[in-house]
C-alpha cells in the first residue's frame, strides 16, 4: 500500500463514504495499526473513528457494534462502563466522545451523528425489533463497513 494509503483520513472516501450515509463500521485494528506503524504514519483508534464520522457528517450516522453475549444473570450492564466483547474499535467508541452507546445489554451500538439521540433514548426490548439499532440499518439502507474482519466475523 502506498503511504497514501496510511493516511486514515482518506479511507471513508476511498471507501465511498459520502455526506448523510449511515455505516456501520467494524474493524480489527491491529493490522491496520501495524501497518501504519511500519511505513511511519501514526495511528489512534479515535483517529479512525474521527475520520468516517467527518466523513458522514452531521446528517450522517455511524454505529459500531459494542455487543455483549457474556453478560451473566445478574450482572449489571452500564453503557458508559460495561466493556464490549467486540474488540478494540468497540471499546475506542465506548471511551470516544462523540460516541453514545445505545441501552440494549446483548446487541449495543456506540453511535454518533443524526440518529443517535434516537437510537440511545429507544426502549426497544427485542435486538432486532422496530426501534432497534438493527431496524435503524435497513431502514436507512446502511452500508456495511468491515476492515480486515475474515467474513464469518463480520
Amino acid at each position: 500500500m502506498s503511504h497514501a494509503g496510511h493516511d486514515i483520513s482518506t479511507w471513508p472516501a476511498r471507501l465511498g463514504v459520502k455526506p448523510g450515509d449511515t455505516i456501520q463500521l467494524m474493524a480489527d485494528l491491529t493490522r491496520v495499526a501495524w501497518n501504519a506503524r511500519r511505513a511511519g504514519k501514526r495511528f489512534s483508534a479515535d483517529g479512525f473513528l474521527d475520520a468516517f464520522a467527518d466523513a458522514v457528517g452531521p446528517t450522517g450516522t455511524v454505529l459500531v457494534p459494542t455487543y455483549n453475549f457474556d453478560l451473566r444473570e445478574g450482572d449489571a450492564f452500564d453503557v458508559r462502563r460495561t466493556r464490549s466483547i467486540s474488540g478494540a474499535l468497540a471499546n475506542a467508541a465506548i471511551d470516544h466522545p462523540r460516541f453514545r452507546r445505545t441501552p440494549h445489554p446483548l446487541h449495543s451500538f456506540a453511535v454518533t451523528g443524526a440518529g443517535s439521540d434516537a437510537l440511545i433514548r429507544s426502549t426497544e426490548k427485542s435486538s432486532f425489533g422496530p426501534a432497534s439499532p438493527f431496524a435503524y440499518l435497513l431502514e436507512h439502507k446502511a452500508t456495511l463497513i468491515a476492515i480486515d474482519l475474515p467474513l464469518n466475523d463480520a
